[in-house]
């Protein structure tokens, strides 16, 4: 009994301690060490491809390729081309459980948005059972006119 009371003391202390210590600290995040370009997986963990999407929404395959794309190499890379003066915003995940990739842009008064994400055709009956179910890498570019 009396080693369970001493456990729960400094169980105490320590819990105490360590709010004490955390109020102290300013919790913010440091971008100095930032990347300035990624990609993103838009795939489920238990996927065979691992499809990869770059910074400005563009799909990225066969890597390592002989092509050098922002000083990776890929063998095959394929993105909607808006034109000269496009202004990248942001990207985002719609949901970290649904592999959706949200890419914003504009060029000028004109907002784009490009939605990148899987898609998997299951085989018809028909269909040899040795053929594997069809997968589809898809980028959905909506753009609007904000001016007039």
């Amino acid at each position: 009994m009396w080693n369970f009371g001493l456990l729960r003391m400094v169980v105490l202390v320590v819990s105490v301690f360590s709010v004490h210590i955390s109020r102290g600290q300013e919790h913010k995040v440091d971008f100095r060490w930032g990347v300035d370009w990624w990609q993103t997986a838009i795939c489920l963990p238990d996927d065979d491809h691992k499809s990869l999407v770059g910074k400005e929404g563009q799909l990225l395959y066969h890597f390592p390729g002989k092509y050098e794309y922002r000083g990776l190499g890929f063998k095959t890379v394929i993105w909607v081309d808006e034109g000269a003066g496009v202004e990248w915003h942001g990207q985002e995940l719609f949901s970290p459980k649904v592999p959706l990739l949200l890419t914003y842009k504009s060029l000028g008064e004109i907002s784009v948005k490009e939605e990148a994400f899987s898609s998997i055709r299951q085989r018809s009956r028909s269909e040899a059972p040795e053929q594997m179910d069809m997968r589809d890498d898809i980028i959905i570019v909506t753009m609007k006119n904000g001016g007039a």
